[in-house]
């Protein structure tokens, strides 16, 4: 499995790899050594590096107060965090474990919506535009603002349908979604 880290918005070439385990303490152990690890190389070059938890049921780091606890071990300036509002749904995470963020640790939002299905059935292809499905956007933004972030939200959405689009038309679709439902909440 991977937990998938990013510099500065880009994916790591070289993502940390987590094992899965029947032992959270050793997945969230070897996470912690491989945020440590990257976080040297990283602070090198005077990179911050967002770890970011998935939400799907077969991944190591599904809940964002798990990844939260890794990124709070480290105790680095340059590691910090990514919540996905799928990921973020997918793996029930609370809006409490939003609401117990130092905000500083916050790098990026990923904001996008999904279709109504289960959670378990919940894969990337289900995303969609923010606004344009059930996942709970306004309450999560309200929990941002209750602890005072009000930093970057990137829509991040893989949905093959949208892939056919033109790259322009998505991107003004996107930054006006992203816009109404910001202003909404």
């Amino acid at each position: 499995m991977v937990a998938g880290l990013e510099a500065n918005g880009a994916r790591s070439r070289e993502p940390l790899r987590v094992l899965v385990a029947r032992r959270p303490a050793l997945v969230a152990q070897r996470a912690h050594d491989g945020a440590l690890e990257r976080r040297h190389i990283a602070a090198a070059h005077n990179v911050a590096l967002a770890f970011e938890f998935l939400g799907q049921p077969d991944c190591s780091v599904p809940t964002l107060d798990l990844a939260h606890e890794i990124v709070r071990e480290a105790n680095r300036k340059n590691l910090g965090l990514v919540i996905d509002s799928f990921h973020f749904y997918a793996g029930n995470s609370t809006f409490e474990m939003i609401e117990a963020l130092d905000p500083e640790l916050i790098q990026i939002f990923h904001i996008n919506d999904a279709e109504n299905l289960p959670r378990t059935e919940l894969e990337d292809r289900h995303r969609l535009l923010p606004g344009l499905g059930i996942l709970p956007l306004k309450q999560m933004i309200g929990a941002f603002k209750k602890i005072g972030y009000d930093k970057v939200a990137s829509v991040e959405i893989f949905r093959p349908e949208y892939w056919e689009r033109d790259p322009f038309a998505l991107a003004r679709d996107a930054h006006a979604a992203t816009k109404r439902v910001l202003a909404e909440a």
